[in-house]
């Protein structure tokens, strides 16, 4: 033993070296300790080792040495030699205080693998934990260096037992979750009470001066271990994942003496007590603190008990939270800890409980709730002057949550103390406002610049501003007059800048800028508020309905004057908001939404004549935004809404809806949308707000039909269809997006008119005449939007001796370029009353000698042979082959033919679909026949260009694909088999296989979507991948067999799911396709090798994916199984010693046994899957070589 540890020692000295040293020696000391971590049966030389080593790499190799020995050779190990291992490795850590920490932990994880599998021993389970209990009680009862080694041990075992930190132990992730139940029953609380004695020694204490460095250390790390127990999941799955956040603390009926009946909460705020002047230790009890006020489920055995608890709880805590908000909150995680506290408190105990609470006592409660809000929100607003992003950010999170907990408890408690939440409320609000708008203060700084890559503040804080909202409703008469004066009081002063700097030239200056950024900041935030304030989360895809406190608000202040002030506030549209004086007595809700409507004139205003070069004042983008995310959610949710459905009150009945003057406000709405569409054109972000609003208004039907009554929309329209120079600075996406809002308008004609329960049938409204006169319209702009983009290709003159001579001009490419976004705008807006129309205008596009798109299922096999269509050289399918080396321009026209295959191919006929099938296939066929021959000639550039137009292949293949599962093919009337989806599907994939290199398959984006296609074939076209051409054929095995090791666990889970699929087909149905599975059968064979040895020979790799390798290993063995027991024998044989082989041969015939159906049911599968399990667990040290 001396040698060989002398042999280590060496090694690790030249290991640990500074200077490089030669590679051969280092080489070989790394071989050294490889031989040592493999060897079988090391525990006593080990023991010899940190017994008689001093050198800490030594020791953690030793032990980690330990650790892979226990789960390689668990099954070899008596109960009395794991007894003795544990209590020598308790020893060494407790007689040598100075191992270092990297090697106690790896010393400690050695003994949470032997305490994990005892406990899956019925035999030893309580035997092990009581013996090693009573280990940890002698130590506690120590040395402050024994307590401290007993501290440590609990925190492995607390720790390593959960789900949040698991390590290996060789277990499988079911059984990892069987541990820690057992733990939970067993062990658990057992831990609890050894901690909570210590800490109640420590609270005896009258104060913490003159204890030792180390003993507050002690404290420090108990208190850690009783914040883990606390956070304890008490879930009992089989089969749950690990959680990353905090939990309530639910534990059974074993912790009601623990917690409910002893006193551990008065231990707890003792030490808090205690704890003030040390920060680590503070924090520490708060959390621990935190968890307790979470206490809640069957610890509580009654209601009385969880009444009582609670009511001691608030008692304790307030005094503690008063003299925070006096002293301490101004630390980010002392008033983070507070937060989590009051949410807990409140979100873990119902309205029942909280009725039995004295009135004072909440009454209480609820002003120090929102005196914390309110610290919150100003100590936000301070670390965000100062610059200290993490403070504020946590100061933040503090506000959300107890934001969260106070609409809580505005809910179950408002009711008791109506005045007293009220005041509260707008307390709350008005801190609010003060943090967010910038006011007087000399320390704000335009963000637009700083922060110009974050996300935008609406969806950044979308969870707090919908807070807001629901708190604004609470108090709409005190909320909504302050919304209006502060808006109406930043555009007065807004209009009071502009008009001083036109004078004075001065908008240049710093203080004019600065206060202008301020200005926009402040109604930026106003907007947003005034937005959630009035609306409920209309963009969540819920029916967007007027709120019920709205309603009941507006009922609440109607009379006849508020009915005559409101309609006269609403004439005032259209004029100067200069010289707009509100009349009184008019609906508060109408009079902020007027305000905002006021707000976005101006700013239209300033952006016209700043376009104009009349002004130098610019508009903010942010601003704008936010206005036109407020118009959509209000156009959704009042312009036109159903008066008699909502039951509002008649002043806004009258301004805004179907039966009063909703006309009005809808067609200041496109007025207003369609002058600012043109003028943002350059700007994404605005861009996009805005043609997101125009597609809400397109998809719903009295709106746009209205909309097609102003003659502003139409000339918008027009101005879309020709391009005219705004639409050229726009961006591709948005412009696709305008091209199908305005053809997603026409789909709705007026025998569509009905929108289903709580809304009115549209078409009621009308006569038939009107009707009529309806429908003509939408036919008709829908003629206007189509027939210029027609005109527009056939002027191009594709294929003619111009054309051929041009192609490559700018303004021949502009041209093309827009006209290809407009019309896959087109086509990605078609729905059922479009079709017909549009599918003509496809027919023109791309089949110009079949304008009626008549093409039989044999004509598509015939162009899969190499066939191509007559007049292809005037068509849109001739651009592939002549645009080829232009990424640029090819990239529009691959995008175009994604859009028909993802919106026109779903809802054509079985009869119009060949056509559709037609085109694509030919787009294929000219890109491979261009592209192959590029592929050795490819740059970096080049290849990360192919790459986008590969991914658009992937997503057209899945729309291919899709097809399949929306419309049932039919046989032609020669009774020649349909043409399915994925036939082109497979013959496409034939055609592009070739350009996917390994190299392109590096892209994580490109290897999933690749693998995502090639798994739902095999997973539901089995057959077909049988009968595919050789090279495709060997070229998806080739695929699938690079998966299963190359591109992560993601991509090997797909492969080991297609190759269950296949075996699957080849067992159940491969005496009917004799062919094909006289094809497929020595591939499974191969692949049965192929996974049989990542599972039994390198599970490091399989058992990442264990359910989905056990699933296609039985699958593969139910089809070779003459093959598989040829691969057990092999393994069997290779163990030298005849007892290793006796139990490996014991472990397969368990895995198999007689009575398990070799057939590849679900049953089966489950039943398989768990004997694998325990195989894996019982021989691992003969399986790992």
């Amino acid at each position: 033993m001396d040698a060989q540890l002398e042999l280590l020692e060496r090694a690790a000295a030249v290991l640990n070296s500074g200077a490089v040293g030669v590679v051969a020696e280092r080489s070989a000391a790394e071989s050294t300790f490889l031989a040592f971590r493999q060897s079988k049966q090391p525990f006593e030389f080990c023991r010899y080792a940190l017994q008689q080593s001093h050198n800490p790499y030594v020791q953690f190799m030793t032990a980690s040495t330990i650790c892979e020995a226990l789960i390689r050779e668990w099954s070899t190990l008596s109960h009395e030699q794991v007894d003795s291992l544990q209590t020598f490795l308790l020893t060494v850590i407790a007689q040598n205080p100075s191992l270092d920490t990297y090697v106690r932990e790896k010393l400690l994880v050695a003994c949470v693998i032997i305490l994990k599998r005892c406990l899956l021993d019925k035999d030893i389970c309580k035997h092990s934990w009581q013996s090693l209990l009573s280990k940890v009680q002698a130590l506690l009862s120590g040395s402050c260096a024994e307590i401290t080694v007993g501290c440590a041990v609990l925190r492995a075992l607390v720790r390593e037992c959960s789900l949040s930190a698991s390590g290996d132990a060789g277990l499988t992730w079911s059984s990892h979750c069987c541990c820690k139940a057992i733990f939970q029953s067993q062990c658990l609380p057992q831990a609890f009470q050894l901690v909570c004695e210590v800490l109640r020694q420590y609270s005896r204490l009258d104060s913490l001066e003159g204890i030792q460095r180390d003993q507050l250390g002690v404290l420090a790390g108990f208190l850690e271990v009783a914040e883990f127990c606390l956070n304890w999941d008490f879930t009992t799955s089989r089969f749950q994942t690990p959680s990353l956040t905090v939990t309530s603390f639910r534990p059974g009926r074993d912790w009601t003496a623990v917690v409910v009946k002893s006193d551990i909460l008065t231990v707890m705020f003792k030490l808090y007590t205690l704890c003030k002047g040390v920060d680590k230790l503070n924090i520490l009890s708060l959390r621990c603190l935190c968890q307790m006020g979470s206490l809640s489920g069957p610890a509580l055995t009654d209601f009385h008990d969880e009444v009582s608890y609670v009511k001691a709880y608030l008692e304790l805590f307030m005094p503690v939270l008063h003299t925070i908000l006096e002293q301490y909150c101004h630390k980010d995680d002392v008033c983070m800890a507070c937060a989590n506290i009051v949410f807990f408190l409140i979100n873990a105990h119902g309205i029942n409980l909280w009725n039995k609470i004295d009135d004072q006592l909440c009454q209480t409660f609820a002003c120090l709730i929102s005196t914390l809000a309110c610290r919150a929100a100003q100590s936000a607003r301070a670390m965000e002057d100062a610059g200290d992003v993490d403070s504020a950010q946590l100061f933040q999170e503090a506000f959300d949550k107890v934001l969260e907990s106070w609409i809580t408890w505005l809910t179950t408690y408002g009711n008791r103390a109506h005045e007293v939440m009220l005041q509260q409320s707008v307390a709350i609000f008005e801190a609010y406002l003060s943090w967010r708008l910038t006011g007087t203060s000399p320390s704000f700084q335009d963000s637009e610049e700083v922060d110009e890559l974050d996300e935008d503040d609406r969806i950044r804080f979308e969870d707090q501003l919908c807070a807001m909202g629901s708190l604004s409703r609470a108090i709409l008469p005190a909320c909504l007059p302050v919304l209006c004066r502060l808006i109406e009081e930043r555009l007065q002063r807004f209009q009071e800048l502009y008009q001083q700097c036109s004078v004075q030239s001065a908008v240049n200056t710093e203080a004019a800028q600065q206060s202008l950024s301020g200005l926009y900041e402040d109604l930026h935030w106003l907007v947003l508020l005034s937005g959630h304030t009035l609306c409920y989360d209309c963009l969540s895809g819920e029916v967007p309905i007027v709120p019920k406190p709205i309603r009941d608000f507006t009922n609440a202040q109607h009379n006849q004057g508020t009915v005559d002030a409101t309609r006269a506030l609403m004439m005032s549209l259209g004029q100067s908001s200069s010289a707009v004086a509100c009349p009184d007595g008019a609906d508060a809700v109408v009079r902020l939404m007027v305000d905002v409507m006021h707000l976005a004139d101006f700013q239209h205003a300033v952006h016209a004549r700043s376009a104009g070069g009349q002004s130098a004042i610019a508009p903010s983008p942010q601003l704008s935004r936010s206005l036109f995310w407020y118009l959509r959610c209000w156009c959704a949710t009042y312009v036109m809404f159903n008066a008699d459905a909502n039951a509002v009150s008649p002043s806004l009945s009258n301004s805004l809806s179907l039966q009063g003057e909703g006309k009005m406000c809808l067609q200041w709405l496109v007025d207003h949308m369609t002058s600012e569409l043109p003028l943002w054109a350059a700007d994404f972000d605005v861009l996009k707000d805005i043609v997101d609003m125009l597609s809400s208004l397109a998809e719903c039907p009295i709106r746009f039909h209205l909309a097609l009554e102003t003659e502003a929309f139409w000339k918008l329209t027009v101005s879309c269809v020709r391009s005219d120079s705004w639409l050229r600075l726009a961006v591709s996406g948005t412009r696709t997006a305008l091209l199908s809002a305005l053809v997603t308008g026409c789909s709705n004609p007026p025998s569509a008119w009905s929108t289903g329960s709580g809304r009115p049938h549209y078409a009621k409204m009308f006569t038939q005449e009107q009707l009529a006169q309806i429908e003509e319209r939408l036919s008709t702009f829908l003629r206007l939007v189509l027939s210029p983009l027609t005109e527009r290709f056939v002027n191009l003159q594709i294929g003619s001796p111009s054309f051929s001579g041009s192609w490559q001009t700018a303004g021949v490419v502009g041209e093309l370029c827009m006209l290809l976004d407009l019309l896959s705008g087109v086509f990605r807006g078609v729905k059922g009353a479009t079709l017909s129309t549009i599918f003509e205008l496809f027919c023109g596009l791309c089949l110009p000698g079949k304008p009626n798109g008549q093409v039989s299922g044999d004509e598509v096999r015939a162009i899969a042979s190499g066939a191509c269509f007559d007049n292809e050289s005037n068509s849109m399918l001739a651009l592939v082959n002549i645009y080829a080396d232009r990424s640029d321009v090819l990239v529009y026209i691959l995008q175009f033919f994604e859009a028909v295959s993802k919106s026109l191919l779903p809802l054509v006929s079985s009869n119009e679909a060949p056509a559709v099938f037609a085109v694509l296939l030919r787009v294929m066929q000219i890109y491979s026949k261009v592209t192959v021959g590029k592929l050795s000639r490819l740059s970096s550039a080049k290849e990360e260009e192919q790459l986008e137009d590969l991914l658009i292949f992937m997503k057209l293949f899945d729309n291919l694909i899709s097809r399949d599962y929306w419309v049932e093919a039919e046989a032609e009337d020669n009774g020649t088999g349909p043409v399915e989806g994925v036939d082109v599907c497979l013959c496409g994939l034939n055609l592009i296989l070739p350009l996917i290199t390994s190299d392109l398959l590096q892209f994580p984006k490109m290897c999933e979507e690749f693998f995502r296609i090639v798994t739902f074939v095999c997973e539901f076209h089995s057959g077909k991948i049988a009968g595919l051409p050789d090279t495709l054929f060997k070229a998806v095995v080739q695929a699938l067999e690079l998966g299963l090791s190359l591109y992560g666990s993601e991509v090997m889970r797909m492969a080991l799911d297609s190759l269950a699929s296949m075996a699957e087909w080849l067992f159940m149905k491969g005496d009917r396709h004799v062919e094909e599975a006289t094809r497929l059968k020595p591939v499974m064979q191969h692949f049965l090798e192929v996974v049989f040895n990542k599972v039994l020979v390198n599970q490091a790799d399989g058992l990442s994916e264990i359910h989905s390798a056990a699933e296609a290993l039985f699958t593969l063995l139910c089809c070779n199984q003459a093959a598989y027991q040829q691969l057990a024998m092999k393994l069997v044989s290779a163990q030298v010693n005849v007892s290793d082989k006796q139990r490996l041969m014991t472990a397969f015939a368990e895995l198999t046994p007689d009575d398990l159906e070799l057939s590849p049911q679900h049953a089966n599968k489950m039943v398989f899957r768990r004997k694998l399990q325990g195989l894996l667990e019982t021989v691992r040290d003969l399986l790992v070589s």
